[in-house]
């Protein structure tokens, strides 16, 4: 199983070395893409719990553990006296070892401190301020040795009503964009999305927003689904795979049947959505450039979709981030915003993420997309008689 979302490392040292702990959190973010906890942070130690039974939960929580192995303190045994690492971050690095095994725990010696007989001949990465470029090569070696961890976490299908989940996961949170104070957005971390699928009975919502009813962006303060699609096609590479249901007489008595649809009818909304999409591949100039950079692919299928599918892909660096949201359709919930929606996160359920977008690749194999717009002229001239 390939894992594209950054490697959390934990990081332990006493509290002398929170500096140092700081610096190495900093590298292992900036340079090599990893997601570092410090053991002070409030994730770690949460309130009602002991210190001990803190260290094991966060240890099945993380890929790896890199502890600080410092001269903390000086101690004394059999009439000698030396510099020792505080206890408690050796005994913290042995939960680590015993959680995660020796290849995803890293010492890191600074100074010369004694180190217990149980760790000679492990492998130590030596933090020198004054040659910060050897440790950094150390330290990469050191992580390309990490395996991703499997804690076997329950699944993460968060599934509400849809008024939840725009309250939680709005459409700027979900597609990584910033709102300046005139309410402009930017590209700050949706520029790394490489990948939309969107599968849905007319788009309506992303090609012909006017046709919606806009309240649920406007009470959430988000951007719309059709700026922020328009957005990402005009500023980065990312490539839009659409899939609607092909509006035949069966098609639409199926709509009209199973879905509550307040707005006019299945045949007024497809007849809407594709002249619409007809004439934004001949005169918008952002999607008339995605579809012939063949960027911007639509499919028509001869299906009745008893739910729309948004999956969103990013860069490696953000693949974190990737996620799947899940519209279920249903005649007998009227109300739009007690409709159940599920987000599914692709880094903690990758099993309900893939059975979501395979699926949609599934579907879409077997179609054959628009070559010219021209195409669609006939399905909406039709519904037009």
């Amino acid at each position: 199983m390939v894992n594209y979302y950054p490697k959390k490392v934990f990081i332990g040292s006493s509290n002398e070395n929170r500096n140092t702990a700081k610096k190495i959190a900093k590298i292992l973010k900036d340079d090599r893409e990893c997601s570092p906890i410090l053991w002070w942070t409030p994730e770690v130690f949460t309130g009602g719990q002991y210190t001990f039974e803190s260290i094991l939960k966060v240890a099945h929580k993380v890929d790896a553990g890199i502890f600080l192995l410092a001269e903390d303190d000086v101690t004394y045994s059999r009439d000698r006296q030396f510099m020792a690492t505080r206890a408690n971050v050796v005994l913290e690095a042995g939960v680590f070892y015993g959680v995660l095994g020796c290849k995803n725990v890293g010492l890191c010696t600074i100074g010369s401190p004694d180190i217990p007989r149980d760790w000679d001949g492990i492998t130590r990465i030596s933090f020198n301020q004054e040659d910060i470029t050897l440790f950094k090569q150390e330290l990469k070696r050191w992580l390309e040795n990490v395996v991703y961890v499997n804690h076997k976490e329950p699944p993460n299908v968060h599934m509400a009503s849809r008024e939840n989940i725009h309250t939680l996961y709005p459409i700027d949170v979900r597609l990584g964009f910033n709102k300046d104070e005139l309410g402009e957005i930017n590209n700050d971390v949706s520029k790394y999305i490489t990948k939309l699928r969107i599968l849905c009975l007319t788009g309506n919502s992303i090609i012909n927003p006017e046709e919606m009813v806009p309240d649920i962006f406007e009470r959430h303060k988000s951007v719309s689904i059709s700026k922020a699609i328009y957005s990402i096609l005009a500023n980065t590479t990312a490539e839009l795979d659409l899939i609607l249901a092909n509006p035949t007489e069966s098609i639409l008595k199926d709509v009209h049947l199973k879905i509550a649809n307040p707005r006019g009818g299945a045949k007024k909304t497809s007849y809407s959505a594709l002249k619409t999409l007809y004439e934004l591949l001949t005169s918008n100039e952002i999607f008339v450039k995605a579809f012939h950079e063949r960027r911007f692919h639509c499919y028509l299928a001869d299906l009745y979709f008893p739910f729309a599918i948004f999956a969103v892909e990013y860069k490696s660096k953000y693949a974190f981030l990737n996620h799947v949201k899940i519209d279920p359709y249903s005649l007998y919930l009227t109300d739009e915003d007690e409709m159940r929606t599920m987000i599914i996160w692709q880094n903690s359920d990758k099993n309900n993420y893939d059975f979501f977008v395979s699926n949609f690749d599934t579907i879409r194999r077997n179609l054959e997309p628009l070559k010219k717009p021209g195409e669609l002229k006939n399905f909406f001239r039709k519904m037009e008689k």
